[in-house]
């Protein structure tokens, strides 16, 4: 069912002028030709009677928050929740991965799964940093005596 309009500025006048009387609601619904609902809604909130309701949800987060979450986010490969728990906002995992999500500069990715150092791995590893430890002396000293 449709919304009624409006209260116009003399049917407001005639209703404040009843109710100085004490006259009741629904004889004051009778006189202007309109519903109890409407005079009763008048009366309850005179200061914002016909204003708009903003009509949107209130966001889970402050843009503070926002920017502290896209902070930590930008170069780490932390969680979800690691990346909340460090820019210290309380909210929704999911709020923040939408948040992450909508910015274009952010490319969130799950890390690559490696398996594990063997042995032969590692023994080969630490024989190629003895290995370059020594040349790096070398090429330090043709540089500094040359």
């Amino acid at each position: 069912m449709p919304r009624g309009e409006k209260l116009t500025d003399s049917e407001i006048r005639v209703i404040l002028n009843l109710k100085e009387k004490n006259t009741s609601v629904s004889e004051i619904s009778k006189v202007i030709g309109r519903s109890r609902c409407a005079v009763l809604n008048y009366l309850k909130n005179r200061e914002n009677y016909g204003k708009k309701h903003p009509g949107e949800r209130p966001k889970a987060t402050t843009e503070r928050q926002r920017r502290a979450i896209l902070r930590v986010a930008s170069n780490s490969s932390l969680t979800v929740r690691q990346i909340a728990a460090e820019a210290g906002v309380h909210t929704n995992i999911r709020n923040v991965q939408r948040i992450i999500k909508r910015v274009k500069h952010l490319k969130r990715r799950k890390m690559q799964k490696t398996p594990p150092l063997t042995n032969r791995h590692k023994a080969a590893r630490e024989d190629f940093a003895e290995r370059h430890l020594q040349w790096k002396k070398k090429v330090e000293k043709c540089y500094i005596f040359r």
